[in-house]
């Protein structure tokens, strides 16, 4: 009894949908079919929308956008209609799955204003660090660097010997203790030497050599980062951001650096380097080694795996003969009688 009462509900509503499809189909009734207006095609054009989210940071790649409709009425400033030429650049914003991605969201390396953070640490690769360096004309290759060029550091360390329990300089100080005639103890500090025997001489208990100088340091030179990227030459603006430096050019587009002039020259450079290379140079910096750097060739990838030079090691492989000793030497130019000096000459300045 209930499913035929069922069964009779629904063959009524079947029923009312037809009535109602057949009356508004005739017009309400009139006898006349009514006339539906047919819709404008609404105009689109493409854009290129987020297929997945897209954190702060990371890179636009093809796996993350899509291209998309986007009506032709609402055209935005800083729609992107060509997914291609922001393959590889960073979001500066969270960025969610289907949302449109404009030009202000992204950013080619570190132009433009950032809203969160600094502008070069869009610039880093994951995983990597910046470390800034001392730079002088000579150990920065003449201010050729520029933001983008790859650089080796060579690292110059200056080894001695260390007394190893006292770590100090060799050779070590010597307390002589003895007892004078009175019967009183007394202490004499000389400096400690090497015994040589020497034959011949009457009368002598014994010789030390003592040191003429300080020792002197034994160099070595060696690559310290074989690769590293440079971010920025100078002092970074008060923030962190370039943006001042790139508002005429847009957003994503490089920041432009002027060849230094002598009145400001740049005293200090940004490095993209791994984290052990990170520490190395740090290390070296604060032992006081020297660091000095190397451009290397555009899309050079080369391993630069060598190992480390000293003098001797420069000798034998550049066959440099020592030369003997002779009975005469070479005078400084300085020391000549008559040095001639043209109008044109540039006479350097002490």
């Amino acid at each position: 009894m209930r499913r035929r009462l069922l069964l009779i509900i629904a063959i009524l509503l079947l029923i009312v949908a037809g009535l109602v499809f057949v009356w508004t189909r005739l017009g309400g009734g009139g006898g006349r079919q009514a006339s539906v207006p047919t819709p404008a095609p609404i105009s689109v054009f493409q854009v290129v929308f987020a297929s997945q989210d897209i954190p702060a940071g990371a890179f636009i790649a093809q796996n993350n956008v899509t291209m998309g409709p986007w009506p032709t009425l609402y055209r935005l400033d800083g729609l992107i209609t060509d997914s291609t030429s922001i393959i590889g650049m960073r979001a500066r914003v969270d960025i969610k799955r289907g949302e449109p991605i404009f030009m202000s969201q992204i950013a080619q390396t570190m132009a433009g204003a950032a809203l969160a953070g600094s502008d070069i640490a869009l610039d880093i690769a994951p995983g990597n660090l910046a470390i800034a360096i001392p730079m002088t004309r000579l150990s920065g290759v003449a201010f050729a660097p520029q933001r983008g060029d790859h650089v080796a550091l060579l690292a110059t360390l200056f080894f001695v010997d260390l007394d190893p329990d006292f770590q100090t300089l060799l050779p070590d100080k010597l307390e002589i203790f003895n007892v004078d005639q009175t019967g009183a103890l007394k202490a004499t500090e000389v400096d400690n030497g090497r015994p040589v025997t020497e034959a011949g001489l009457t009368g002598v208990v014994g010789t030390f050599a003592l040191p003429s100088e300080a020792q002197r340091a034994r160099p070595v030179s060696a690559i310290l980062v074989p690769n590293a990227r440079v971010l920025h030459v100078g002092t970074m603006p008060t923030g962190g951001s370039t943006a001042a430096q790139t508002t005429a050019q847009g957003v994503g587009a490089p920041a432009a650096q002027a060849t230094p002039s002598a009145a400001q020259a740049p005293d200090i450079i940004i490095l993209e380097v791994s984290p052990q290379d990170a520490l190395s140079v740090n290390l070296v910096m604060k032992t006081g080694g020297d660091l000095s750097m190397a451009l290397r060739s555009t899309g050079d990838t080369t391993a630069l795996d060598l190992p480390s030079w000293d003098l001797q090691r420069l000798i034998s492989a550049r066959n440099i003969t020592l030369p003997p000793k002779l009975p005469y030497g070479q005078a400084k130019a300085e020391d000549q009688a008559f040095i001639p000096v043209l109008s044109n000459d540039q006479v350097p300045t002490k």
